[in-house]
């Protein structure tokens, strides 16, 4: 059975009303996370560890954002140390579909694959950080909340799943999809998902302006283009996160590239995420607004 089903019928997922939930576009600080995953990759290099060596750094920022959403759902008692945690990330499937489709299909689609990780380890404590506790430590990495191995290990998760993605892999979903109706697929997929406590979504829209074997792409766009691509003010889904394509904030030549994200959390655990978050200094203060003001 595909990962990220639940076909058991053993219960029916009650997602939290969407007047609870809340969107938010949040600004990275640039420096400051360019920074942590540089300073984490010669971490891992000076242990030896080549586990980060496949990993991207938009993988690395997913991670930390998965971070504060978990700690956030642990304060707020919606999880427990001894819980699993799961990332559904969505992978452009059309690329590796089989040639030969209905003359009538047009566009794209994509097949979700799971990421997982524990709970414990999820904050920074003395206890799970003390492997990290050493002058290398201290040179390499600056003072973090959450676990420092736990964001290199989600990181590390994010990767394998999306690289899992291969033709077989697609063949497998489209397969399983054949097998069940709308309703009973979208049921199976929410169930196991739990999206409210242990569940995750994932999308990285930052290669939408260009073409390539796992990003869809935009026809007929000019690929030295920054394009700007926002969700849907009322398309709102619970415990999602996107990475958005990058963008200038102005069309000066020497203007910087921004770093955007976009959360749709319920509102509890948005008020603790963006506290942590801004705390120490993944994103900028005050940089999170919601869907009626769009990032200039």
């Amino acid at each position: 059975m595909l990962p990220f089903y639940d076909r058991s019928n053993k219960y029916m997922v009650v997602n939290t009303p969407s007047n609870q939930l809340v969107s938010r576009f949040i600004e990275f600080q640039q420096h400051t996370v360019l920074g942590f995953i540089q300073n984490l990759r010669k971490y891992h290099l000076h242990c030896g560890n080549n586990s980060l060596d496949d990993v991207k750094d938009n993988d690395v920022m997913a991670a930390i954002l998965w971070a504060a959403i978990t700690n956030a759902r642990r304060l707020l008692g919606k999880l427990q140390p001894s819980d699993q945690v799961k990332m559904n990330i969505l992978v452009p499937g059309e690329p590796m579909a089989p040639t030969l489709r209905h003359w009538s299909y047009c566009g794209n689609f994509t097949v979700p694959t799971v990421a997982t990780a524990s709970v414990l380890g999820v904050t920074d404590l003395a206890a799970d950080a003390t492997p990290y506790r050493n002058s290398y430590y201290q040179e390499y990495i600056s003072d973090c909340g959450f676990g420092i191995r736990w964001i290199s290990q989600a990181a590390n998760e994010i990767r394998e799943a999306i690289d899992d993605v291969d033709e077989v892999y697609v063949r497998r979903v489209m397969g399983a999809k054949k097998d069940m109706r709308m309703e009973e697929d979208s049921a199976a997929y929410e169930r196991c998902l739990d999206r409210s406590t242990t569940g995750t979504t994932f999308e990285d829209w930052t290669g939408f302006y260009r073409s390539g074997r796992k990003t869809p792409g935009i026809p007929f766009t000019d690929t030295r283009q920054f394009i700007r691509i926002l969700p849907c003010a009322d398309d709102l889904e619970e415990g999602k996160v996107i990475l958005l394509s990058l963008f200038k904030a102005s069309k000066t030549a020497n203007c910087q590239i921004r770093r955007l994200a976009w959360l749709c959390p319920e509102t509890e655990t948005m008020n603790l995420v963006r506290e942590q978050l801004e705390a120490e200094g993944w994103i900028k203060e005050k940089s999170m607004i919601d869907m009626a003001t769009l990032p200039e």
